[in-house]
């Protein structure tokens, strides 16, 4: 049993999901990934990001390129604590699109644009 992902799912995380049109909407330049977890979704376990733009925001990573991201880095870093531990040492920037595709179906384009060291505030931008 996990008693801090139990408790946290119970209650919260202390903030509020934001959806993506809206993060498009009121962050067209892009979001700052600053923390990752697991949030339940009608019953089920779904990754989701925090950001910077909203302390007390998140939103969730289950769809195109923001599945990806996750799944990518998750792996790599092995375990979501490790993720989420490492987002606080390396804040990644990132632009979030919903992109039309066949079928009248929308796509969440990614394009991450830099990484940010939050102990010396060094940004190494990326293209």
């Amino acid at each position: 049993m996990n008693l801090l992902k139990t408790a946290q799912n119970a209650v919260g995380f202390g903030g509020d999901y934001v959806s993506l049109d809206k993060i498009q909407e009121l962050y067209p330049d892009g979001v700052t990934l600053t923390g990752c977890f697991y949030a339940i979704l009608r019953g089920e376990d779904v990754p989701a990001f925090k950001f910077a733009e909203d302390e007390n925001g998140y939103f969730f990573a289950i769809s195109g390129g923001l599945k990806d991201l996750f799944e990518e880095c998750l792996e790599d870093a092995g375990s979501i604590e490790n993720f989420d531990a490492e987002l606080k040492k390396t804040n990644l920037r990132i632009r979030i699109r919903k992109k039309n595709i066949k079928n009248g179906k929308k796509y969440t384009q990614v394009t991450v644009l830099a990484a940010i060291d939050t102990t010396t505030g060094e940004v190494t931008k990326c293209c």
